[in-house]
């Protein structure tokens, strides 16, 4: 498959233009990083594909058409219909959530900062009040809260904000509480959550959270189906409940992330990668904290599995959800839900089209975009979420 990279070629193959921006934004940010081989670059690029992708895919002449290409994947978006507001954002979850028998899953929320000031959520231990002072108290109380973008993605805004005799911190620098007032009060569209912790298992590895990544599938309605290449994300940041580094043109490639398989039926780790942009290299211990990873196996994997699957039915609507999971010390936990997650780590251990109702499935979506009409197209040009 051959591609061309233009804004017009793109919208006029159906693109949404916030994802041929998105795109391309991708393409040009790989074009400004000296560290990618320009051959295997513009291989990948007019092939549909991110050099960084190629790499950690280790895809070739032989094997590319096999995966699901980022050309492929930022067409598709949106790939779930307008029910895909129920899980959009983290608030939305919990809500939707709430009174459910999944409720526990969700971490507490306590305050969000609304436009209009703070306001309290329905975890809030004061309740009716919610004036920052009662957020105060709450760290306080808490000792440590987890700060983040309602609508946020890869960790990024991510803030961990800390309490202990006497002294303030935000990602480990100190603060006045004058100044924790005015962080709070300048961070808008922020909610204020639990702070999560990993389980004895997984502090093992690391002492900062994981994230489990689970993809369901859910054509009908009432037939959800977990797709393969689930992964267990460790924490490679240097700040508490980041997990992710994001690569951009001036990342150093020193930098990496760490991904281990995770079979769904058994809940054993398989094989462990540590990436980025331009390498994939096969790891047995975490690089930071030196600990063996191939004894991991999560716990209560059945329970685990029935719920992510009652879940993806219970929100029929929305056909293809990535879940974010932990096990934490206090169970597991469901940090969001994504409805266009990240297609790198999804086809770090096997391609999606390597199970045969996924490809018919991406492929059959990808074919009604291809049928649509001009004015269709441009309609469609136009979605912005």
């Amino acid at each position: 498959m051959k591609v061309n990279n233009t804004l017009d070629a793109l919208l006029n193959a159906g693109f949404t233009r916030r994802y041929a921006e998105r795109y391309l934004s991708c393409l040009e940010d790989e074009n400004c990083n000296p560290a990618f081989d320009k051959d295997l670059r513009e291989w990948a690029h007019a092939h549909g594909l991110f050099a960084e992708s190629v790499t950690n895919w280790e895809l070739t002449d032989a094997n590319y058409m096999d995966y699901l290409s980022d050309y492929e994947w930022h067409k598709l978006w949106p790939i779930n219909d307008w029910q895909r507001i129920w899980v959009n954002d983290k608030m939305t979850l919990k809500y939707m959530l709430n009174g459910t028998k999944w409720e526990k899953l969700c971490p507490e929320y306590y305050f969000y900062m609304s436009s209009n000031g703070l306001r309290q959520l329905i975890d809030n231990p004061y309740r009716d009040k919610q004036e920052v002072d009662t957020l105060i108290m709450l760290l306080k109380d808490k000792g440590k809260l987890a700060c983040k973008p309602n609508n946020g993605s890869l960790s990024e805004g991510f803030f961990e904000m800390s309490y202990d005799n006497g002294v303030f911190l935000v990602n480990g620098v100190e603060k006045t509480e004058s100044e924790i007032k005015q962080f709070v009060m300048h961070n808008k569209n922020y909610i204020y959550t639990e702070f999560l912790f990993p389980n004895n298992q997984f502090a093992k590895i690391s002492s900062k959270i994981h994230t489990l990544r689970v993809v369901t599938m859910n054509v009908h309605g009432n037939d959800p189906i977990i797709v393969g290449g689930s992964s267990i994300r460790y924490s490679s940041s240097d700040k508490e409940g980041a997990n992710l580094i994001h690569f951009d043109s001036k990342t150093d490639l020193n930098s990496y992330n760490i991904y281990s398989y995770l079979d769904m039926n058994t809940g054993d780790a398989g094989k462990s990668l540590m990436i980025n942009p331009t390498t994939r290299k096969e790891i047995s211990v975490n690089p930071q904290t030196g600990a063996y990873m191939g004894d991991i196996k999560v716990e209560y994997i059945d329970e685990l599995r029935a719920a992510i699957i009652e879940i993806a039915q219970y929100f029929f609507g929305v056909e293809w959800m990535g879940f974010d999971l932990c096990m934490s010390n206090n169970g597991f936990k469901i940090m969001e839900i994504n409805t266009h997650p990240g297609v790198l780590s999804a086809q770090l251990f096997q391609s999606l089209y390597s199970d045969s109702r996924v490809e018919s499935y991406l492929k059959g979506k990808l074919s009604k975009i291809n049928e649509l009409s001009k004015n269709k197209r441009m309609q469609r040009n136009a979605l912005q979420r």
